[in-house]
């Protein structure tokens, strides 16, 4: 009986569909404009009437599949976030009393409707762009360009820089206005997780650009391919053969099978560190659960997100060095330890779990081991941060530390050894650092995170396996063996090609901006370049004093970091085919 409709419930659903499609697209022009631009009166009220009449279109057509679906625990199971907003949004229009009686006071304030329709608009643009990226890389028009990786990871990194400079264009979203040109470095440094800032977060941008300055970054730290394509697998009936291909290789993944989780459980572990930090962040400042204060928490949503995603973006005028937070012992943990999460990678954060949950079950078919890179991640981590924190506390205790307690002291020197591996907070005057000091800093910039993280840098294996190539020459052996494993010829061919082109581009880029910059201090711009490339955002208080052709430079040296210097110049070159032949070896003197 119920097979009967199954052909019909695929048809309507199909036109529904779409249906919503057009209605989530309609409401992000709408919100442009609701937000974005000061209006009279009355076109407010007629937007209003648009978003209400759109509710009510959206509550009608899940009315109607849900009287089209032949199996009604199955269509409840695949649709249950659409139904919990259409039942929101159905209370919010017919009966505002209950969603008052249910939410606590201090969130009576909140306009469910918007947030019900802003969650519409979200998704249905997130599945619209899956969709035109899926019709994209099967057009004719576009089939003589090969969609490599790296072509796509530039494409996808891009496109969100220059649709957030647009955005934070608008009127609403700065006190004064903003420029072009710092727009596009606002942008690119969100994006890019980098928080190097022109103009002040907490004063020149409104709540509505502060939001947009965060999502960017969150765009930024997982990757807006991996945030579409989350969203088309969940929405979507999974991927195609192509993407799974295609995204098997951004993700280093080998099981096409595995690629749809992966971008799943990458943008769960994501949300969850998140909120957890958020919670910690709020509690931290004195914020009850009980009588809950809404701005407090959304102040520790943003920084939770920045530190997590290593944005390094505050709504603190001098970062964490503000009166409020500088002297919470908690609030600098919970960053610290939100920096570190994001810096490991999701691929160690997978496998420990893994590694876990076969002890917890004591699973005795499948057993995960801890992976060689897993291990080597957390060791050069440690290494980095050991020997990071025990530097600066040596130098910085006989020079601006004076006067600290032995703990603060080791304090301040853990947070600018952990911060200075791409997050960017300030939890002391970066200015006030000893010469000596710098270097550290700039050195552990250089290196950054690890890979498949939010962070920026060279990256800790890269570090790690040339560290290991060192050894093993002066020890006089043929192979890198490491944990019991030998690390490939490409591994290490990979990791001399990104230390080498690092120092080159730092070199004459840094070149450059001295020649641009005169009359600042070459220290000073040598940090400022390092930190872009690293994605830091840590800076001696050069950046908005830059000239034009500077804020280019910096632009562009945060957008090549956050890629991979490696991964902008291949998007330039066609796939290489090995050739079928092979010629003689000659042995070159290298010593």
């Amino acid at each position: 009986m119920l097979s009967r409709f199954e052909p019909l419930y695929e048809k309507a659903s199909g036109l529904l569909d779409r249906a919503v499609m057009i209605l989530g697209v309609s409401c992000v022009g709408i919100f442009i404009f609701y937000y974005g631009f000061p209006l009279e009166p009355r076109i407010y009220e007629m937007l209003g009437y648009a978003l209400y009449g759109i509710a009510l279109v959206f509550i009608l057509q899940e009315f109607l599949r849900f009287l089209f679906c032949p199996q009604i625990k199955l269509h409840f199971r695949s649709r249950r976030m659409e139904i919990l907003f259409v039942v929101l949004l159905f209370m919010t229009l017919f009966s505002e009393e209950i969603i008052s009686y249910f939410l606590p006071n201090q969130l009576t304030q909140l306009d469910v409707r918007n947030i019900a329709i802003a969650y519409l608009a979200l998704t249905q643009t997130l599945i619209f762009s899956a969709q035109m990226v899926r019709s994209l890389r099967g057009s004719e028009v576009l089939s003589h360009y090969e969609m490599t990786p790296s072509r796509l990871m530039v494409v996808s990194f891009a496109t969100p820089i220059l649709l957030g400079a647009a955005l934070l264009k608008l009127p609403n979203a700065t006190v004064n206005g903003i420029g072009w040109l710092d727009a596009l470095f606002t942008s690119t440094s969100a994006v890019c997780v980098t928080g190097l800032v022109v103009l002040d977060t907490q004063k020149d941008f409104t709540p509505m650009g502060q939001t947009l300055i965060a999502m960017l970054f969150q765009i930024g730290g997982l990757g807006i391919m991996t945030i579409t394509m989350s969203f088309g697998f969940l929405f979507s009936r999974g991927l195609a053969m192509k993407e799974r291909i295609l995204f098997s290789e951004l993700l280093a993944e080998e099981r096409l099978g595995k690629v749809g989780n992966i971008l799943f459980q990458v943008t769960f572990y994501t949300l969850i560190a998140e909120g957890v930090g958020a919670t910690l962040l709020y509690i931290s400042r004195g914020g009850s659960l009980t009588h809950f204060d809404f701005h407090l928490f959304l102040s520790a949503a943003f920084h939770s997100i920045s530190a997590f995603c290593n944005a390094g973006f505050s709504l603190f005028s001098q970062s964490l060095y503000a009166e409020t937070v500088r002297a919470n012992e908690m609030y600098s943990i919970v960053i610290m330890g939100l920096i570190v999460a994001g810096g490991i990678g999701y691929p160690v954060f997978y496998n420990l779990l893994g590694v876990l949950k076969d002890k917890l079950t004591k699973t005795r078919n499948s057993r995960t081991l801890v992976k060689i890179q897993t291990k080597m991640v957390l060791w050069t981590t440690f290494v980095l941060l050991f020997l990071g924190t025990s530097l600066v506390f040596l130098m910085e205790s006989r020079s601006s530390f004076q006067g600290l307690s032995v703990l603060e002291q080791i304090r301040q020197s853990a947070f600018i050894s952990v911060t200075s591996r791409t997050a960017g907070f300030n939890l002391w005057p970066t200015e006030s650092l000893s010469f000596e000091t710098c270097f550290v800093v700039i050195f552990l910039m250089w290196i950054g995170g690890s890979p498949m993280s939010t962070a920026g840098g060279i990256k800790t294996l890269t570090v790690a396996v040339a560290w290991l190539n060192l050894t093993a020459t002066l020890k006089g052996a043929q192979r890198i063996v490491v944990f019991g494993r030998e690390i490939t010829r490409a591994s290490l061919h990979k990791a001399f090609a990104i230390i080498f082109g690092s120092i080159l581009i730092l070199i004459l880029v840094s070149g450059a901006l001295i020649l641009l910059e005169p009359s600042k201090s070459r220290l000073d711009l040598i940090f400022e370049v390092v930190s872009a490339f690293g994605t830091v955002g840590l800076s001696r208080g050069v950046t908005a004093d830059l000239s034009s052709w500077g804020k280019f430079l910096i632009i562009s040296m945060m957008f090549v970091g956050r890629l991979g210097f490696l991964t902008v110049l291949n998007s330039f070159y066609s796939r290489y085919r090995e050739p079928h032949y092979k010629l003689l070896k000659e042995n070159i003197n290298v010593s």
